[in-house]
């Protein structure tokens, strides 16, 4: 009779075996006492009959074992999952090299999911071509051993995959210079997380062509990497790759992100498909390198029209979230410029020490396509967030839309302008009245907020 679902839980003192026969539930947990080598030759005999296996190991004790288990092959097996739950309060995790188990792929005919926590596997084309479902995460600080060439040699067999996990699991691999790979057009991959080196990450998507209907997850591990690695990382991991991800053409929804705790990009479809591209670096939550992330997000505005195949861009919505005082005006200005369909803006200074005036004044550059227009010439909100050094910030806003106007933009009034604007002092209340009936000229909603509190300002 086949065991539906089998639950190995390996421990120093003891084995536990929760197994499930017939929709019949029976737990065993086999004392210390026990031989060890009985409780496995009782499982080697049985192999053949498991169907989902999960093995929780909080240590590597009985592993070599259980590697002679998995080498004999489970003919009926389809879910196979394995957690290694390593110590929490481990001070040296560099100690460790990633766990590998070996996994012949003649002796798994039927798995379809293969599950690896903490540890992994080497794969061949002929295993991973009936998955459905692969995941394999390595502990951060353990050392990856898999090389890269043997995965993306099984990347032409995904023809059943669906879900796709890696994290931390490759040995850091530059491509050759004659390596041209032909991507594989996947139909059902669609949720899709990489975590690694951003050079390998590029390798394995450029291998790939995802489907638009998909939810994309790329993170690049750059803990330990100069500035000017981290501030090519987002433009790396997609480089030959963009083309892959058809997604792209169809957003269109942006969002740029750089605070002390969050650096991404990610960009949405009306769908709610996405690709988010996520950066993992040691200036996170580091007060001292200000100036470092400063660095980072302008490189993330000046490149975002990068990410795009052929800059052929369908974004209406548009948010900047960092440290607005570090993008130069040029940088704006080529940056909205790559976005004629926009429709919305935001920009967010997260420090709360900049005003957004630059970007104002960007609205006012000639578009590229019309030297007598403006950029974001159909654009219908704007959300300002940041600094109000004085009232020249409400002047300039006033003094943009007026002269949008006057050189004849397609669409001259906005549907929202929203500004949330924080300063040191109080300025008299009936100013902020005027200007905020200037505003109402150039927009339907008008929301202006002042705060008057320096203490609400940030200082990382």
């Amino acid at each position: 009779m086949p065991i539906d679902r089998l639950v190995l839980r390996l421990r120093s003192s003891n084995i536990a075996v929760q197994a499930t026969m017939a929709q019949s539930l029976i737990e065993l947990e086999i004392p210390g006492r026990t031989p060890v080598d009985a409780v496995f030759q009782g499982l080697r005999g049985n192999a053949d009959s498991f169907v989902f296996l999960i093995v929780v190991s909080p240590d590597l004790l009985h592993l070599s074992r259980f590697q002679e288990l998995l080498r004999d092959g489970m003919r009926q097996l389809e879910h196979l999952r394995i957690s290694l739950e390593f110590p929490s309060g481990d001070t040296q995790p560099s100690s460790r090299d990633m766990v590998l188990f070996d996994l012949p792929s003649g002796r798994f005919p039927s798995l379809r999911d293969l599950v690896l926590y903490g540890c992994g596997a080497s794969l061949t084309p002929p295993l991973v071509s009936r998955l459905r479902r692969l995941v394999m995460t390595n502990e951060h600080g353990h050392t990856p051993l898999l090389p890269l060439v043997p995965f993306l040699d099984c990347v032409s067999a995904f023809d059943h995959l669906e879900e796709l996990i890696v994290s931390n699991c490759f040995i850091l691999a530059f491509p050759q210079d004659d390596w041209a790979p032909v991507p594989f057009e996947t139909k059902r991959l669609i949720f899709v997380t990489i975590e690694d080196y951003p050079s390998n990450i590029s390798q394995i998507i450029s291998a790939l062509v995802l489907p638009p209907q998909a939810k994309i997850r790329l993170i690049g591990n750059l803990r330990g990497a100069s500035t000017e690695e981290c501030c090519s990382a987002f433009i790396t991991m997609l480089s030959g790759g963009s083309r892959s991800l058809t997604l792209l053409r169809h957003a269109s929804r942006l969002e740029a992100h750089h605070s002390r705790d969050k650096c991404f990009i990610r960009a949405r479809t009306d769908d709610d498909y996405f690709v988010f591209l996520k950066v993992i670096t040691d200036a996170l939550d580091k007060s001292a390198l200000k100036r470092f992330r400063g660095k980072l997000f302008a490189m993330m505005v000046g490149t975002l029209p990068d990410l795009f195949p052929g800059r052929r861009i369908s974004v209406t919505s548009l948010k900047f979230i960092g440290y607005v005082e570090y993008v130069p005006p040029a940088t704006w200005i080529s940056c909205l410029a790559c976005f004629p369909s926009l429709l919305e803006l935001a920009v967010v200074d997260v420090g709360l020490r900049a005003s957004p005036q630059a970007v104002v004044s960007a609205l006012l550059a000639p578009s590229p396509t019309c030297a007598k227009e403006c950029l974001c010439g159909n654009l219908e909100g704007l959300s300002l967030h940041g600094d109000l050094p004085d009232f020249v910030l409400l002047e300039k806003i006033h003094e943009c839309f007026k002269a949008r106007k006057a050189r004849g933009v397609r669409r001259d009034f906005l549907q929202d302008l929203k500004l949330e604007l924080y300063c040191d002092r109080a300025f008299p209340e009936s100013e902020v009245e005027r200007y905020k009936k200037l505003l109402r000229v150039h927009a339907q909603r008008v929301y202006v907020t002042i705060y008057e509190d320096s203490g609400l300002r940030r200082d990382d």
